[in-house]
């Protein structure tokens, strides 16, 4: 039999221990600004090997994503230019470190939902 709370997708705030990043410890009030952020940093940090790949656009993609119970990034939907879904997803997948929310003591999945802007500028 499956657990249940392996199976169930959870919102943000029906977690009894929210997902995070080290880096974020520390900043109850501020965590899940934080935990955007830092999702947002990593994968502005991996935007130059995909501009090389792909070439200079502008534009943005929507993505909506779970972070399971390993801390692991698994892409659920993304819309926007074409061009720019596949890296999306793959940056989003490349996300590193996240520490996975907790319900009942068991770490649970979690779904998200942010804009990706790709600002690549001469």
């Amino acid at each position: 039999m499956i657990n249940k709370l392996q199976a169930q997708v959870y919102e943000y705030h029906n977690t009894d221990v929210k997902p995070a990043f080290k880096v974020c410890e520390g900043l109850e009030e501020f965590t899940f600004e934080c935990f955007m952020g830092e999702i947002s940093r990593q994968v502005v940090e991996q935007m130059p090997s995909y501009e090389k790949k792909i070439g200079l656009i502008k534009g943005e993609v929507f993505a909506t994503f779970i972070v399971n119970k390993e801390g692991k990034i698994e892409v659920s939907s993304i819309e926007g230019d074409n061009r720019l879904t596949g890296p999306a997803s793959e940056m989003l997948a490349n996300v590193k470190d996240i520490i996975p929310a907790k319900k009942n003591g068991q770490n649970v999945s979690v779904q998200f939902s942010m804009y990706v802007p790709f600002l690549w500028l001469k």
